[in-house]
Order: structure tokens, then C-alpha cells, then sequence
């Protein structure tokens, strides 16, 4: 069987394609990164007081709204999150829709955590507002069948505002 060189045509068409479907990948990965790249201001350390507030209709406390002094780690451009201290610490998801001036996180330890949490950075870059949700499993009248364990999982609204304690 004869083999035959591919035409000029064909050459160019295939190389055409390639450049195309090149150009489409790089713009793609261009546009996740800028998707997910926030206001570096947001990188330091953060100190403040978490308030946790869970819908009437499922917990009464006894005294106050639960609080927490938290501290928060934020570095490498937004892109990771620390809780140092506070409301269950640990490393937490930084979602890739943050942009700007606004940081969504969320993360867990299998039993307490933080659901579509966000941090709205203030226009001089001191002040952190959150706003989410938090789940956690407290102690409450009815009875685990299994274990006798008192327990109820809940979700509460969670609310602080945090201040720059260092860069």
C-alpha cells in the first residue's frame, strides 16, 4: 500500500483546529483563575467574636446566643483559610465563586462546621463582616436509642466582624 503525503490543506485545517482548541483551553483556565482570585487585603491574620444564632422554633439557650473569640488565618492571595481558635479550628474550603472583595468558605470535622460562610472585606481592608451558617450537635432532652447519648444536631445563622490583629 502507497503512502501519501497529507495535502497542505489538510495541514493547515489540523493546525487550525489545534490552535483553536489551544486557545479555548488557556482562555478557560484563564477565566477560573480570575474567578476564584480575591482582594489580597484579605491575607493576614483576624481576631473577633463569632455569634451564633439558631432559629427559635429549634433551640432555646439557657442564657445567651452562643460566642466564640475567633482567629482567623488567611493567606496566599485568599486562596487558604485557618481557624486558629474558636468554632471548630482547622483549614477550611475556600470556594473558587470568591471574588473581589467577597471570600466564601466552608469546611467540617464530621461533626460541627461552617456551610456557605462569607467574609465581605471593608473598603480599607481592617474589617472582616461574616455571615453563614454553622451545624453543630448539642446536648438536648431526647435520647440516641442506640447509645443513650444526648444529642441534637442544629443549624444556627453565625455573625462577627473581625479586625486585623497583623498582616
Amino acid at each position: 500500500m502507497k503512502r501519501t503525503q497529507p495535502s497542505k490543506r489538510t495541514f493547515i485545517v489540523n493546525a487550525l483546529g489545534f490552535l483553536i482548541a489551544a486557545g479555548f483551553i488557556g482562555l478557560n483556565i484563564t477565566t477560573a483563575r480570575a474567578a476564584g482570585q480575591v482582594d489580597p487585603q484579605f491575607d493576614g491574620t483576624w481576631v473577633g467574636v463569632e455569634t451564633f444564632m439558631p432559629p427559635s422554633h429549634q433551640v432555646q439557650w439557657k442564657h445567651q446566643n452562643p460566642q466564640y473569640r475567633t482567629t482567623l488565618s488567611i493567606s496566599n492571595s485568599g486562596q487558604l483559610l485557618r481557624v486558629l481558635s474558636g468554632f471548630v479550628p482547622g483549614r477550611y474550603w475556600v470556594d473558587p465563586k470568591s471574588t473581589g472583595n467577597t471570600l466564601i468558605f466552608h469546611g467540617n470535622n464530621g461533626k460541627y462546621g461552617r456551610n456557605l460562610c462569607r467574609l465581605q472585606l471593608s473598603a480599607d481592608g481592617n474589617a472582616l463582616k461574616e455571615s453563614g451558617i454553622a451545624v453543630f450537635t448539642i446536648a438536648h432532652p431526647l435520647v440516641d436509642g442506640f447509645s443513650n447519648r444526648p444529642v441534637y444536631t442544629t443549624t444556627s445563622q453565625v455573625y462577627a466582624t473581625f479586625r486585623r490583629a497583623g498582616r
